[in-house]
């Protein structure tokens, strides 16, 4: 996580406010064993408040979204959420349109945080790393792309876009290796 100090303003779930804004710490709490923020919250039932909250609670409040980022709502687990529209200014400061499942909401711009990268779909093979989403090109200079399938447990290849192609990478670095990444 990005380091958190003063000035920066913060999301947090705390006493149902969606953001607030550090105004000392990271220190070290001996009452709650673990590094905190005093926060001063800008909204929610308890604002102006400050109050110590754990640095895990918060994340960077990011205020500018592009239309489709996949975000995390505050208070709606599940899946995310896609930014459809905005910022626009509102009264409780800026907020955005969001959808999942075919239904729009406006939601706080304080509220929404990006969704984590997904991590890279990888496969191993004979000690070589192979990214899936990548194109690799074989010795007499093909390029292949993963298909997406896997065959026998093995990830399925293709040179000619063909998601029904049954070549395997296996096959592939055996006959025609090594594979390079494009």
């Amino acid at each position: 996580m990005t380091e958190i100090k003063v000035g920066d303003k913060v999301a947090t779930n705390l006493f149902l406010a969606t953001h607030g804004t550090v105004v000392h710490g990271p220190f070290p709490s001996a009452t709650l064993g673990h590094s905190a923020l005093l926060i001063e919250l800008a909204d929610g039932p308890r604002c102006g408040e400050l109050v110590t909250v754990r640095a895990y609670l918060t994340k960077p409040y990011v205020t500018t979204y592009a239309p489709g980022t996949e975000v995390t709502r505050a208070g709606h687990p599940g899946a995310p959420w896609k930014v459809e529209a905005g910022p626009f200014n509102g009264g409780l400061g800026p907020f955005y349109v969001v959808s999942r499942g075919g239904t729009s909401v406006p939601a706080s711009a304080a509220g929404l945080w990006p969704v984590d990268p997904k991590p890279a779909r990888t496969y191993e093979y004979d000690g070589v790393t192979y990214d899936l989403d990548a194109e690799y090109r074989d010795r007499v200079g093909d390029v292949y792309e993963f298909t997406g399938k896997f065959i026998n447990g093995v990830p399925a290849v293709t040179m000619y876009s063909d998601a029904d192609n049954p070549d395997t990478l296996d096959d592939i670095v055996r006959d025609w290796g090594p594979l390079t990444r494009v």
